[in-house]
């Protein structure tokens, strides 16, 4: 999440078993060698300009398994290592994974890497600790395979963008990201409250609503929505370096702009508050001309 967030959540039920609590924790409570599971299914379907589903071929089912290890706890954040693997991909008509058929220079990007983060006391990501290691083995094995003049120019543009920390994070640690995300800090139910943000670098309103508590099971639900719809002299100022346009911009003309992109990215959060553990994150991203669903589930230790 693009900002730091703080909702307050009212329950009614008992949230420490026999307690009443005005506030919920939604972030970790991790120790010291605690490890976690986690299951990644990620779904991409692209549209026409139509809006009709195109040929099966860009209809893409990934699972992508991760197991997460706490390295270091303490007051002031926690170390992570997140070992992911490398992902089976599924097309529509496909019932099995086919066989690695592409460039072997792009397929190097599916291979198993291993991440280590630093987070802050609320679960927030504020550093990839060996994103040069990662880089340089990655592109290392990106180089013995860039033999055409097509793969170099591919290979210039994937150095280009990985120049810096947040460039390897960009490239490379998106389902990682996407999982932290879920951390919203501190929420009280039945309110709403909105928050400025960013979506894919456009600035947007974001909103998050404590959707449901379940009393018996402990299960909070938590949705954040984010939405380009509330535009101001900083989506103008965006819009201008982004085009170049000179002068004013009115506010209907980016209101028909950001229709047409059909931008939104809505987040299900899932947490146990007895557990204290964060048992699923499901994004639905979408664009005007391309769906993207990711579910990630906590499959225990």
């Amino acid at each position: 999440m693009d900002a730091k967030v703080l909702v307050f959540l009212t329950l009614c039920g008992t949230a420490l078993r026999g307690q009443n609590l005005e506030t919920v924790f939604v972030g970790p409570q991790w120790k010291k060698g605690e490890t976690r599971v986690i299951e990644m299914a990620v779904q991409t379907v692209r549209y026409d300009s139509g809006g009709r589903p195109v040929a099966a071929g860009d209809r893409i089912f990934t699972l992508t398994p991760a197991q997460m290890t706490v390295l270091k706890a303490g007051t002031g954040g926690y170390v992570l290592r997140w070992r992911q693997g490398a992902a089976q991909i599924y097309f529509d008509t496909l019932p099995i994974p086919p066989n690695p058929a592409g460039d072997p220079m792009l397929e190097t990007l599916n291979q198993p890497l291993d991440f280590v983060f630093k987070t802050d006391p609320e679960g927030k990501i504020i550093a990839l600790v060996n994103y040069k290691s990662l880089k340089k083995r990655l592109l290392s094995r990106m180089r013995k395979h860039a033999v055409g003049e097509v793969q170099k120019k591919a290979l210039a543009a994937i150095e280009s963008r990985m120049k810096n920390e947040a460039g390897v994070r960009a490239m490379l640690a998106t389902l990682p990201e996407i999982y932290f995300s879920g951390f919203v800090g501190e929420v009280y139910l039945q309110d709403t409250v909105e928050f400025a943000a960013t979506l894919n670098g456009v600035p947007a309103a974001g909103r998050i609503v404590v959707s449901g508590y379940e009393p018996d099971s402990g299960l909070v639900r938590v949705t954040t929505t984010l939405l380009p719809d509330v535009l101001d002299e900083r989506f103008i100022g965006w819009v201008r370096q982004k085009t170049g346009i000179e002068g004013s911009v009115s506010v209907e003309t980016l209101n028909k702009f950001g229709k047409k992109l059909g931008l939104r990215d809505e987040r299900t959060i899932v947490y146990d508050v007895y557990a204290r553990r964060l048992r699923s994150v499901h994004l639905v991203r979408v664009g005007n001309q391309v769906r993207e669903e990711i579910f990630m589930e906590d499959a225990g230790n």
